[in-house]
């Protein structure tokens, strides 16, 4: 299937294709046609393999930045077609579980987190007389934990705005457990549940996953991204050789992405959380140092 796109960069996974194409705001027709070609050849693809493409499924997205997004709504866009028929242009869409919107700004998905934490919460309280602190911590633990940590990586430039309104989430969820009152200071029962705080969680997760990736080289598409100053030391005349290499950057936007988060977190943890054995006494070391960091 990948051998029948021509100009589109490809994701696939399990039954989901997924097809992109970078361009300037100013050549957003012309590349539409080069996607539309793409299409054409796909189909093609699929008529012949006996493969048939889920029109109802099928959505196209434009993603930009805020500054650009007003001149792209304003301009004439051809549409996306499959044969005679048009695909729909979304302002979100669902990608693996996670909603992505046309300016990344993870407002949508942030929401879609808060609605199944509540319901979830909703259920559990029904029952909440029936339950000791214990279960009621499992249960929280098992169905709704899972919630704030999946592909917590991707949205690691959360707002304040939208990072408040997770921690809300997470207070409600601790409040649940020990049958605390909105007004009373719940610090302390994250402590006694042992629970990092929304921000330290996402630390934690980020860094297991650098100690893996980096141990295993895998995936290379990150770790080929991950560089240390020992390896290109002829070029500084200060820094740690064990540190990574920070790439330089002028915006905040790329200041707060995964790359640039991820090198600034390896390079403020102490050495022997970074030279630890294995995976298991990283993450033991990493807990404990976020935990003691916590106020």
């Amino acid at each position: 299937m990948p051998l029948a796109l021509k100009h589109c960069k490809h994701m696939m996974y399990a039954d989901d294709l997924q097809i992109y194409l970078h361009c300037y705001p100013d050549e957003l027709p012309q590349a539409v046609e080069r996607v539309n070609e793409d299409v054409a050849m796909n189909h093609d693809w699929m008529l012949k393999n006996m493969l048939s493409l889920n029109i109802s499924k099928t959505k196209a997205l434009i993603i930009s930045s805020a500054r650009y997004r007003s001149s792209i709504e304003s301009s004439y866009v051809p549409p996306i077609q499959v044969k005679d028929e048009v695909i729909p242009y979304v302002v979100q869409a669902k990608n693996l579980g996670v909603i992505i919107n046309n300016t990344l700004t993870w407002s949508e998905h942030v929401l879609f987190i808060s609605r199944r934490v509540h319901n979830t919460l909703w259920q559990l309280k029904s029952n909440k007389e029936l339950l000791p602190t214990r279960l009621r911590s499992s249960l929280v633990n098992s169905l709704i934990l899972p919630l704030f940590d999946y592909c917590a990586l991707v949205y690691c430039d959360l707002t304040a705005g939208l990072e408040l309104k997770l921690k809300r989430a997470l207070n409600s969820c601790v409040r649940f457990v020990f049958d605390v009152h909105k007004s009373e200071h719940i610090s302390p029962y994250y402590r006694m549940l042992g629970w990092l705080d929304l921000a330290d969680r996402r630390k934690y997760l980020l860094g297991t996953f650098l100690f893996n990736t980096m141990s295993l080289g895998s995936p290379s598409y990150i770790s080929d991204e991950l560089v240390f100053l020992s390896a290109i030391r002829h070029r500084f005349t200060r820094g740690d050789p064990k540190d990574l290499f920070v790439p330089l950057h002028r915006t905040t936007v790329y200041q707060r992405s995964f790359l640039v988060s991820a090198c600034v977190l390896w390079n403020t943890l102490p050495t022997s959380i970074r030279e630890s054995s294995s995976v298991n006494v990283f993450r033991l070391k990493l807990r404990e140092y976020l935990a003691s960091n916590t106020v």
